[in-house]
């Protein structure tokens, strides 16, 4: 019993100390609490632009080099989403002096083109959602702006 203890404790301090804990994605979306008549605004979108900001954003530790893309919304699905939004996110990162820790950024993921399905989040915020986390209900609509 007193082994078993000792391996569950010593687990848990190995996973407390983990690089991979430090850069955790965000959970997968919860549908049933997204689309509810009160849920948030929940729109289809193609990317139109995405430019590369002028001036890196520096840390004490990285500099990060952005990219900022403009979604244009192509019909509303829940909500009353905005014509367009912006979403400002990492190209590059570069390490400053001697620092070697871990980097978690939000990468720039989508391209000029791109279709997505988008959710604005109650403070404002754009999230884009995974092909893999689509709702089949929403693919067809989304390929019809293909």
């Amino acid at each position: 019993m007193k082994t078993g203890a000792l391996i569950i404790a010593f687990a848990i301090a190995a996973l407390g100390t983990a690089p991979a804990a430090a850069c955790i994605p965000e959970p997968p979306p919860h549908w049933p609490s997204i689309l509810r008549a009160d849920g948030p605004a929940l729109f289809i979108g193609r990317v139109t632009t995405v430019e590369t900001l002028p001036e890196p954003r520096r840390t004490t530790t990285l500099e990060i080099t952005e990219s900022r893309a403009v979604i244009e919304r192509l019909e509303a699905i829940q909500g009353q989403p905005k014509p367009t939004y912006a979403l400002t996110a990492a190209e590059s990162v570069r390490r400053l002096g001697d620092y070697a820790g871990m980097v978690c950024v939000d990468f720039q993921r989508v391209k000029v083109g791109d279709l997505v399905l988008g959710m604005e989040a109650p403070n404002g915020a754009l999230r884009l959602f995974e092909p893999h986390q689509i709702p089949s209900e929403f693919t067809s609509r989304i390929e019809a702006y293909r």
